[in-house]
């Protein structure tokens, strides 16, 4: 049992979306990525996508009933999307985050 210091792994993310698992608790994985661009609509149906943006500025935007909602994230922020909800996050230059996510069966 060690502590984990987020920022000392972020130089190693190279690929854009494709988040590292650096730990797991009760069947779920917490991953850091890195953000670059937009990333590709998509809804997750078995369950809520936790981000916090550790640098940088991420944008989520989700398709609603009554059309697109923006939420914008700097360092710090923490933004659940529902599950069902069609989302897609868009980064501003390069942004770190913080994903929690059921571990892949």
């Amino acid at each position: 049992m060690n502590a984990i210091n987020i920022t000392s792994q972020l130089p190693n993310l190279l690929e854009p979306w494709s988040p590292n698992v650096l730990a797991q608790f009760d069947g779920h994985d917490i991953m850091i990525g890195l953000g670059r661009k937009d990333y590709p609509w998509h809804t997750h149906t078995d369950f809520d996508d936790v981000f916090l943006v550790i640098q940088g500025h991420l944008t989520l935007e989700m398709r609603l009933a009554e059309g697109i909602k923006r939420v914008e994230l700097n360092a710090g922020e923490l933004f659940i999307v529902p599950r069902n909800v069609e989302h897609r996050p868009i980064a501003k230059g390069d942004v770190y985050f913080l994903l929690i996510e059921p571990t892949a069966s």
